[in-house]
């Protein structure tokens, strides 16, 4: 429905009352399919791998060589446990937003174009634990500060000279601020009768450097009417590592069909 959506969008292509600013703005959105994998030493002694869906949207604004962006991604997982117990599974939901600045630091050559900016990126992974009973839900947030890296290059064409462009992302969290639930680093209900008590008991927060990577690498098609089509492959990876007692380690691995729609 929402793809659905996005496509009537774009064959309108109508503007707004901003038609006349020389500032592009875009709103953005999209999907995504792929796969999964995931592991929490402090849950499950199992790696889960499994199909991986998700919904993006956020804002684009451009002026001059800057650029600044607001991308929010929620993605969702049905996670099988691997041959070790296969009824076991692990179902869950990935929050990630991020709010970023880019400037446009050299044109080295005709269409091509790189970016260099930071941006500060929340992360929240909720997940619930098959056949863990009352230990089942478990909790891993991060907030990051990233190093953000985009090449740009417009494809020659007889028709357009930016018709396609193809782009490669690269962001780095450099430093991460996380949290764990203290117990068994999951929820534990009966630690309280209280759900609030139980939910915030025991919490762990800890500095985690260089805890992942982003990259996403595709191409877009640009519409006469400044709109653009995009099809991509991102990689998401967060981990602890050994910054808290039990590691956590999540990756999505997904195909993304991307719609930037110019308002002005």
């Amino acid at each position: 429905m929402l793809i659905l959506l996005l496509t009537v969008c774009f064959a309108m292509g109508q503007k707004t009352s901003l038609e006349h600013s020389r500032v592009p703005i875009y709103l953005t959105g999209g999907g995504s399919l792929g796969a999964t994998e995931y592991y929490d030493a402090g849950v499950s002694p199992l790696h889960y791998l499994g199909l991986a869906l998700g919904i993006d949207f956020g804002l684009t604004v451009e002026w001059k060589k800057c650029r600044i962006t607001l991308d929010n991604t929620v993605g969702g997982c049905l996670a099988a446990g691997n041959k070790a117990d296969s009824k076991a599974g692990a179902y869950g939901i990935t929050i990630n937003n991020r709010v970023g600045f880019l400037y446009r630091v050299s044109e080295p050559a005709d269409g091509l174009r790189l970016w260099v900016g930071g941006s500060f990126n929340p992360y929240t992974d909720i997940r619930i634990n098959q056949k863990m009973m009352n230990a089942a839900v478990g909790l891993t947030s991060m907030y990051a500060i990233d190093g953000n890296f985009r090449l740009e290059f417009d494809i020659p064409s007889r028709r357009r000279t930016d018709l396609f462009m193809l782009f490669a992302d690269i962001s780095l969290p450099l430093v991460a601020l996380g949290e764990r639930p203290g117990y068994a680093y999951v929820y534990n209900a009966t630690s309280s009768s209280n759900p609030v008590d139980y939910l915030l008991d025991g919490y762990q927060t800890f500095a985690k450097a260089m805890p992942g990577a982003t990259t996403d690498i595709g191409i877009f098609f640009n519409l006469k009417n400044r709109n653009r089509i995009g099809l991509s492959y991102r990689w998401d990876y967060w981990t602890t590592h050994n910054a808290s007692v039990h590691r956590f380690d999540n990756a999505y691995h997904t195909v993304n069909l991307k719609f930037m729609f110019n308002i002005n």
